[in-house]
């Protein structure tokens, strides 16, 4: 099983996000700035043809990493979903500033035992014995 880091969840959301859009603009700036990206008003030209099938390799490579970001980023969201990152996050959040408290730890795990993956039962334990060492 792969082992992920721990990130916080929106500012994985943020890189990802990052990530996405500038391989999309750099996928379309260079498809329109390349030679024959946008074909004249009157049609496109054997020149234009030319330019564009020279072009097509280096369009391809950065399709091929923008497809590589996305399936990237869409298996991470595959393990945020079927670990429920989100709200095991959240919820080590609230109870490193306070918000939470043992009783809604309990509640949590009560709740959502079967579903959770070990290392995370672990990581909020550890989260709450960590801001509340008088108990």
């Amino acid at each position: 099983m792969v082992t992920w880091p721990q990130v916080n969840t929106p500012c994985l959301h943020s890189i990802l996000t990052h990530d996405y859009r500038q391989q999309c603009s750099s996928c379309w700036c260079y498809w329109f700035d390349s030679p024959g990206g946008v074909p004249p008003a009157g049609g496109m030209s054997t020149t234009n043809i030319k330019a564009l099938i020279q072009a097509l390799p280096q369009f391809r490579d950065v399709l091929s990493k923008l497809s590589m970001h996305i399936f990237i980023s869409s298996e991470l969201k595959t393990v945020l979903n079927s670990r429920n990152l989100t709200d095991v996050g959240g919820l080590e959040q609230d109870l490193v500033y306070g918000d939470k408290n043992s009783q809604d730890l309990i509640k949590y795990l009560a709740d959502n035992s079967a579903n959770l993956d070990p290392s995370d039962k672990m990581r909020l334990f550890m989260a709450y014995i960590a801001t509340h060492p008088e108990k």
